[in-house]
């Protein structure tokens, strides 16, 4: 459901009576902004107050786009993080969320590991072979023990109700306002003073919430994809540092995010730099950002002389998380690497064969990767592909470490041969544990004709 779905924004076809009334009864904030379109990285700049590029929840994979959390993610949000129910706990608050979280599905990832008390709803969105985008099969779970998947336990009902559009009344504040407001101003509201030792994107709105006309002062809000910087808005102006909307090949597959809406220079299909020249619209008289106000005006240079001071301070200023979105096997790296180097020593069958060996299977895992990225192959579960592969890399350096026994002088063979055996040896022990952490989502029942006793929900987090 977008804003323009609800009946207080106009919508005459699908009136939504409920929410139209605590608009009526409450406040309505037309200028509130997520901090990003994709609901995992907005959903952990909500928990802990901070933008996605600071918490970890972005990909630097590839520029200037927003990951798509995968369903078989190994990561999750970071244990350095301080989520709002860690801190209302502090108040003697209890914390329930119900709804999908898919904010990392491991064991140690999991809400009831992040300071939430209790938990109803789905650690992600379809998982593993039961992956349909037509009837998708989402694990429900109560706190930590799996109840059922949606469309077989659980029932949907598709079908919609219709109302009359009511009129009602609205107390409407224009404050610049984000999801990430709602860490602060939550802990505001418990008494609780936020965390000090860290940069915090959220401000306190209680002046606003509570008085109704208090007005915070001017704040910058900003638009990253990935980890590049692409717009800011302060005040009733927005000014875009990089443009696109989607790539030729999702357009050419009829995929077009702005059907109905292109703006020449801006809806662009290919990245467009503007950081010489930014392109400004004004959002009071222009929000559809339709007409870019022209680079000759004093209005223009008016508007880049404030908000490009308080850019280059947040630039100067950001400290990114460790990217937690990334597709990047260790594994894959260093094998490739130690190749690569016995390649560049000497041009011997030995190390040729070695790369060789290596070239193959870091180009079949990744062929792997790109058909389950395409959803070409769905038979397929990537944390156990994930397993195989630091697998391979222990039989990858045992070879190595033959290699070295029939290769150097006494020196060089004990070394090189301790070395790549303790290697191996470290890679059995990872592929062993990603075979632990593995999460085989099982509905209740099963688990229990398993014979496996829940405590603490454990039926659900182990093979």
């Amino acid at each position: 459901m977008g804003w323009g779905d609800l009946g207080v924004f106009g919508q005459p076809s699908k009136e939504t009576p409920n929410l139209d009334a605590m608009a009526a009864q409450g406040m309505l904030l037309p200028n509130f902004y997520t901090a990003n379109p994709l609901c995992s990285p907005s959903r952990a700049a909500l928990l802990t107050g901070r933008l996605p590029v600071r918490n970890g929840f972005y990909t630097t994979n590839a520029h200037a786009r927003n990951a798509y959390t995968p369903q078989d993610i190994v990561g999750g949000i970071s244990k350095d993080e301080i989520l709002l129910p860690q801190m209302l706990k502090k108040k003697g608050y209890v914390s329930k969320i119900v709804g999908k979280w898919h904010l990392g599905h491991r064991p140690q990832y999991l809400p009831l590991e992040k300071g939430f008390d209790e938990w109803f709803g789905a650690p992600n969105c379809h998982f593993g072979p039961y992956n349909s985008s037509i009837r998708p099969n989402i694990p429900v779970y109560n706190n930590s023990e799996m109840l059922g998947r949606f469309y077989e336990e659980f029932k949907i009902d598709r079908e919609t109700g219709e109302s009359n559009l009511t009129q009602i009344y609205l107390l409407v504040i224009f404050q610049l306002a984000n999801v990430m407001d709602l860490f602060t101003t939550s802990l505001a509201l418990a008494g609780i003073s936020p965390p000090d030792d860290r940069t915090l994107d959220g401000l306190d709105l209680t002046p606003v919430l509570l008085s109704g006309s208090h007005t915070l002062l001017n704040r910058p809000i900003f638009y990253y994809r990935g980890n590049e910087l692409m717009a800011v808005r302060l005040g009733q102006h927005k000014v875009h540092y990089w443009t696109w909307s989607n790539s030729w090949d999702q357009f050419k597959k009829g995929i077009n995010f702005c059907p109905g809406q292109d703006v020449p220079g801006v809806t662009t299909h290919d990245q467009k730099e503007h950081t010489e020249e930014p392109i400004v619209f004004h959002l009071g008289r222009d929000p559809g950002e339709k007409f870019p106000i022209s680079v000759l005006t004093q209005e223009y240079e008016d508007v880049l002389s404030r908000i490009s001071p308080v850019v280059e301070q947040h630039k100067k200023s950001l400290v990114p998380g460790v990217p937690q979105l990334n597709m990047c096997d260790v594994a894959v790296m260093v094998t490739l690497f130690v190749a690569f180097v016995c390649f560049t020593v000497g041009s011997r069958p030995e190390y040729i064969t070695a790369s060789v060996m290596e070239f193959l299977i870091t180009s079949l895992l990744l062929s792997l990767y790109l058909f389950k990225l395409n959803k070409r192959l769905t038979f397929f579960f990537w944390p156990l592909v994930d397993m195989v592969n630091s697998v391979l890399a222990a039989v990858f350096f045992t070879v190595l470490s033959l290699v070295a026994l029939i290769t150097y002088h006494v020196t060089g063979t004990l070394v090189g041969g301790i070395v790549t055996f303790m290697s191996a040896a470290l890679l059995c022990v990872d592929s062993y544990t990603l075979f632990r952490s593995i999460t085989f989502n099982k509905r209740r029942g099963e688990s229990q004709s398993q014979g496996s006793g829940a405590v603490n929900g454990g039926a659900a987090d182990h093979p």
